[in-house]
């Protein structure tokens, strides 16, 4: 299991674009983090998640585009 995953970043997977996930973080770290930074960090890691799983996609898209030419 990812180490996101496990520390609570679910925006970084339900959402599928950048602001979406800014926007959505922002909003789940506001009750529990009482300082700009805290939300900062939230917003990073719902980001890092997003990235990691979206990278994902776009190499099971690439190799399905590659195997398709074979």
């Amino acid at each position: 299991m990812s180490r996101l995953l496990a520390t609570g970043h679910p925006v970084g997977w339900f959402c599928k674009r950048r602001q979406e996930v800014l926007e959505e973080a922002k909003k789940t770290a506001l009750c529990t983090h009482g300082h700009p930074e805290g939300v900062k960090g939230a917003q990073t890691a719902a980001l890092s998640y997003l990235d990691d799983r979206m990278k994902k996609v776009l190499t099971r898209w690439k190799e399905s585009v590659i195997a398709e030419d074979d």
